[in-house]
């Protein structure tokens, strides 16, 4: 079960994104949680968007664009943060991951569908965000593979 300020949070974002019919999805220990894995106490909800999608959100809801070149293992081309509620939310337009000399960028693939009150939420498929995780490469991201890997 869902903590009630991720839930909440959620829901409200799911209510923003799904309105302006927008292509989204939710990664990240949030997706973990929406799948039912024990991820303790989910500090922030990652959404990746397209460009045109993060700049059309840029627009609508007033946002400043606090994309800063990114580090040397993550970057977007827009990093927003709107206020859904109790949950930090960050929006990434155009997100990609440096796995060696190359960069990935995440695609939305074939989302998974999960309702969330009165919303829909997309996540990938499990093993897509398993996938994600690997390309991170961080010890928590590579725990996390291993643990829907394990299932």
């Amino acid at each position: 079960m869902l903590h009630v300020d991720l839930a909440k949070t959620l829901e409200a974002a799911a209510a923003a994104l799904n309105s302006r019919r927008r292509d989204w999805l939710v990664f990240g220990g949030s997706a973990m949680a929406l799948y039912g894995f024990d991820v303790g106490d989910v500090k922030d909800i990652d959404i990746i968007v397209s460009s045109e999608t993060a700049a059309g959100l840029m627009s609508e809801l007033s946002l400043k664009n606090q994309a800063d070149g990114g580090s040397e293992r993550f970057r977007s081309e827009y990093l927003l943060r709107p206020d859904f509620g109790p949950v930090e939310v960050e929006i990434l337009g155009s997100f990609e991951i440096r796995s060696g000399p190359a960069w990935h960028q995440i695609a939305m693939g074939r989302p998974n569908a999960i309702c969330v009150g009165n919303q829909t939420v997309f996540v990938p498929e499990v093993a897509a965000l398993a996938d994600i995780f690997d390309l991170c490469a961080r010890p928590k991201d590579l725990a996390r593979s291993r643990q829907i890997r394990s299932r």
